[in-house]
């Protein structure tokens, strides 16, 4: 099984990511560029806020939804 990192490295592409958008392209992970709240839909369809998500944050799980209520900026999906 890849660790976290060797699965990171397989990703091809990034796609910057505006709040609100609906269906997400399927990603291994969330940057977060800018400092903020995260609201959004889970995979498993649950909603869910991280507060006070700090620039430069790298989150490792998948998201159908990055909400329009989230304050967090320049996100990027690894793809």
């Amino acid at each position: 099984m890849p660790t976290a990192n060797e699965t990171l490295i397989s990703s091809t592409q990034l796609v910057q990511v505006t709040p609100g958008t609906t269906n997400l392209v399927p990603h291994k992970a969330i940057w977060v560029g800018g400092a903020g709240n995260l609201s959004m839909v889970c995979a498993d369809g649950t909603t869910q806020v991280l507060t006070g998500v700090t620039a430069g944050t790298l989150l490792p799980f998948q998201a159908k939804q990055i909400l329009a209520a989230s304050t967090a900026t320049n996100i990027t999906l690894f793809v």
